[in-house]
């Protein structure tokens, strides 16, 4: 029985730079993943001809300099991943009820020159929001290096909503929709719950720049599987966690499977959602109050996803995303919306990919279709599932009608799929929500030697790459790692 200085549960991005770092600091490692290949989220798959990336689309921090690169570089995975940018002058358009549109640019300078021709009375208001972005960014570690690890901001901001903020500035209502909507398409929380700080870290990111990425997540994939060779790290697929050994000290001993196998380690570095993450702890080896924390966190929203391969795009579709928000539907905090992930022509330079189209899925609608009942109601399922993607296609034809004659459904997922392949609770596209009306969950859990990183935790690819390093703090020299990542910018 080999004894590890750290297990790794779950092998998504946040898992793989966790499982990275503490190689690269000579780490004894195992890596578990539930599947037959490492990052099932992150990594495509092919439908005859055509690549579909379910998982990765695009992201912040990928310009020079920016956040992502440097901890790419620190990884020693930067190398082999090319980003290409999305249009400056628009890399998302946000469509409002078909009436009007607006195209979000990156670079702070020409945000604001661009909000404020939309909205000349709330130009003070722009100003004020876009030193806040700037602000919270040079606050938080990882956007600002002169930082410790942990140091993440404690501004005025914190426990005020996007939209009080925003509110207290002066801005007009439409500028908060608009806002407000354009955050929740990239991390699930309406404007009047995400607290400001995590909106200004995550929207920062973008605004600054937005890349795609040639060959989609499976670039991240190849890289990340390289790189693990070199370091002592033990990769066990097909590897299903059914429970986490705590002893009497409330402290982590080891890691049992589902085939019986036992693995010692004093650390556990866990990965998957929080509320699956209750399934493998004892209830006796935790604190009751931690136990209903996670219980209490609101998942955000499911997702239907429709790959589509087509011999045209309009211009609109190419280097910009584009979401239409139907806010005559809005609904409880809910959005209702559909987004088309830019079918960039430098994507893919030695095949096809397909174009991916997203709309937010409400759980009651699959809830007889999670865990064992996806196999004793599959005809049902399947049906149900036909359906909804027919309808989103059309829905989607609607928008785009001179497609019509050139585009064709690949392939579809929902949100019983992301369940079944991420155990993310009920395929939750976010994972758990981020709220004002909740305290978010830290990397060190109520356990000792077990902690916490993903999506849960810290957002999109940047971020579970954010929490994957800080994970590891807790297991090597803060100050060490810290220089390590200054080098690199």
């Amino acid at each position: 029985m080999k004894k590890y200085d750290a297990v790794i549960i779950g092998s998504g991005i946040s898992g793989l730079t966790a499982a990275l770092i503490l190689g690269q600091y000579g780490k004894r490692v195992a890596l578990l993943e539930q599947f037959s290949n490492i990052a099932p989220l992150l990594r495509r798959f092919k439908r005859t001809d055509i690549w579909c990336d379910p998982g990765f689309h695009y992201t912040g921090g990928l310009g020079s300099g920016g956040t992502l690169s440097v901890l790419l570089k620190c990884l020693g995975v930067f190398d082999e991943i090319e980003p290409i940018p999305l249009s400056p002058e628009g890399f998302d358009i946000i469509s409002v009820n078909g009436e009007k549109e607006y195209s979000m640019p990156y670079g702070y300078d020409r945000l604001a020159e661009y909000l404020c021709s939309r909205f000349p009375a709330s130009s003070a208001a722009i100003g004020i929001y876009i030193n806040a972005l700037i602000k919270i960014n040079n606050e938080t570690a990882f956007t600002n290096l002169d930082l410790d690890l942990d140091q993440f901001s404690v501004s005025v901001y914190e426990n005020q909503s996007l939209k009080e903020f925003l509110t207290h500035a002066g801005a007009e209502s439409e500028l908060i929709s608009l806002l407000g909507n354009h955050g929740y398409v990239l991390y699930g929380s309406p404007a009047d719950e995400v607290p400001m700080p995590v909106h200004a870290y995550i929207m920062g990111s973008f605004y600054k720049s937005s890349h795609t990425v040639q060959n989609g997540g499976d670039a991240f994939v190849k890289a990340f599987e390289k790189a693990l060779r070199n370091y002592n790290i033990d990769i066990l697929t097909n590897c299903k966690v059914q429970k986490i050994e705590i002893n009497q000290k409330r402290a982590v001993e080891g890691i049992r499977t589902e085939d019986e196998q036992y693995i010692e380690c004093d650390t556990c570095i866990c990965t998957i959602h929080p509320k699956q993450l209750l399934k493998l702890l004892p209830a006796s080896g935790v604190r009751p109050a931690y136990i209903n924390r996670i219980r209490n966190l609101e998942n955000t929203t499911g997702s239907l996803v429709v790959f589509i391969d087509s011999d045209y795009y309009p211009e609109k579709l190419q280097k910009t995303n584009f979401y239409r928000f139907n806010e005559k539907n809005n609904n409880q905090g809910d959005r209702d919306y559909l987004a088309c992930m830019a079918a960039h022509p430098d994507t893919e330079p030695k095949g096809r990919r397909s174009l991916t189209i997203i709309k937010p899925a409400k759980v009651e609608t699959y809830k007889d279709f999670f865990g064992e009942s996806y196999f004793k109601n599959y005809d049902s399922y399947t049906n149900l599932k036909r359906e909804e993607t027919d309808k989103l296609f059309n829905e989607f034809l609607n928008i785009f009608p001179e497609m019509k004659s050139h585009a064709r459904i690949v392939d579809s997922a929902t949100p019983v799929t992301y369940n079944r392949y991420t155990r993310t609770d009920m395929g939750a596209m976010y994972g758990t929500k981020q709220s004002v009306y909740k305290r978010p969950l830290s990397s060190r859990s109520s356990v000792h030697g077990l902690y916490l990183a993903g999506q849960s935790l810290q957002l999109g690819v940047m971020g579970a790459i954010v929490s994957g390093f800080v994970a590891t703090t807790h297991l090597i020299d803060q100050k060490v790692l810290r220089e390590q990542i200054r080098k690199c910018h």
